[in-house]
C-alpha cells in the first residue's frame, strides 16, 4: 500500500511497499515532474534514479505504487490534472529504467489513485466524485472497464 504524505509545499510522496531494507524506491512529484529516488547506503542519502518524467496537466496530485506479486516490472501511477499516467520501473536498483506505459485521460482533475491487491486494476477518483476502473487488456493496452458517476443531486451513486 502506498503512503501519501503532504509535507510543506504540498509535495506528494509515495513510498514503495517493501518488506526488506533498504526501501529503495520513493517517488516525489513537484510541479508536473515525477522522479524516482533510491537510497544510497554509501552516501547515506537518497539520489534520483531513472531520470525525471513530466506529466501533462500541472502539479502532481496523487501517486500509487502497485503491488508486484512476482511481476518482473513494478508499476507506478501518478496523476496531474485530468491525466493519470502509469509507469513501468525495471532494472537494478542503482540504474532504474522508468518508462511510460499509459496516459489515462479523464474529464475532471484526478485526486486519488489506488491499485487493487494484485496490481492489475487501477481505480481513479476525480474531482466530480466519479471513479473509473482501468486495467490492461491481453496485449497490454490500458482500457476503461467501469465508471461510477456521482448523482448530481448529491444522492446515491448510480
Amino acid at each position: 500500500m502506498c503512503v501519501l504524505l503532504c509535507i510543506p509545499l504540498y509535495i506528494p510522496l509515495c513510498i514503495a511497499p517493501r518488506t526488506h531494507p533498504p526501501h529503495p524506491n520513493v517517488t516525489l512529484g513537484t510541479h508536473a515532474s515525477l522522479s524516482i529516488w533510491v537510497y544510497n547506503t554509501t552516501l547515506n542519502a537518497y539520489q534520483v534514479s531513472g531520470g525525471s518524467h513530466t506529466l501533462p496537466g500541472g502539479a502532481i496530485t496523487a501517486c500509487a505504487w502497485a503491488p508486484t506479486l512476482g511481476r518482473p516490472v513494478e508499476l507506478l501511477a501518478a496523476a496531474a490534472g485530468p491525466h493519470a499516467a502509469v509507469f513501468s520501473i525495471t532494472g537494478p536498483i542503482d540504474a532504474l529504467q522508468v518508462g511510460p506505459v499509459a496516459d489515462l485521460k479523464h474529464k475532471g482533475r484526478v485526486w486519488k489513485l489506488e491499485w487493487n491487491m494484485l496490481g492489475n486494476w487501477l481505480a481513479v477518483g476525480t474531482e466530480d466524485g466519479g471513479v473509473q476502473l482501468w486495467r490492461p487488456d491481453l496485449v497490454g493496452e490500458w482500457a476503461l472497464q467501469h465508471s461510477v458517476v456521482a448523482a448530481e443531486d448529491g444522492g446515491a451513486m448510480r
